[in-house]
C-alpha cells in the first residue's frame, strides 16, 4: 500500500497519538464496530418492528448512506441505490468475525486511508440510524 502524506494531515492522527493508539490498531475499532452497529440495529428491530417495515427501516438508511456518495465505500460495501440487504448484512457480519477480511484494508490505498474511509462509513451509518 501507498503512502498519502496528505491524509496523515487529518485530525484523526494527531488525536489518535494523544490518547495512545495507533491506526493500525484502531482500524478495528471502526469496520468491526460498524458491522457490530449493523448487527444491534437489526436486533433492536427485530422486538420492535415486522420483518418488512424492519426492511424498509435498513434499505432507507442504506439508500442514505449510498447518496452521500462515499465511492470507495460504497464499492467496498457494496452498497447500491437500491440496497440488497441480506449482501449489507452479512459483508458487516463477516468483517465484525474476520479480523482479516479483505474489505478491512479494502476501504484504501493504505492503512491510513483506510481508517478514515472506515471513520466516514460509520459516521455516516450512525447519523443516517440516528434519524
Amino acid at each position: 500500500m501507498k503512502k498519502d502524506d496528505s491524509i496523515l494531515n487529518n485530525p484523526l492522527f494527531d488525536s489518535l497519538e494523544k490518547v495512545g493508539h495507533k491506526a493500525k490498531d484502531d482500524i478495528y475499532v471502526w469496520s468491526q464496530g460498524l458491522g457490530l452497529h449493523n448487527h444491534n440495529l437489526i436486533a433492536a428491530l427485530k422486538e420492535v418492528v415486522d420483518k418488512n417495515t424492519a426492511t424498509k427501516i435498513l434499505k432507507d438508511l442504506w439508500k442514505f448512506f449510498h447518496s452521500v456518495n462515499l465511492k470507495r465505500q460504497n464499492k467496498v460495501l457494496g452498497v447500491e441505490a437500491e440496497p440488497k440487504i441480506d449482501h449489507l448484512n452479512k459483508i458487516l457480519a463477516d468483517i465484525m468475525n474476520q479480523i482479516d477480511h479483505p474489505a478491512i484494508m479494502g476501504m484504501g490505498e493504505n492503512l491510513e486511508e483506510a481508517i478514515l474511509n472506515w471513520v466516514k462509513a460509520f459516521a455516516v451509518y450512525d447519523f443516517a440510524v440516528y434519524t
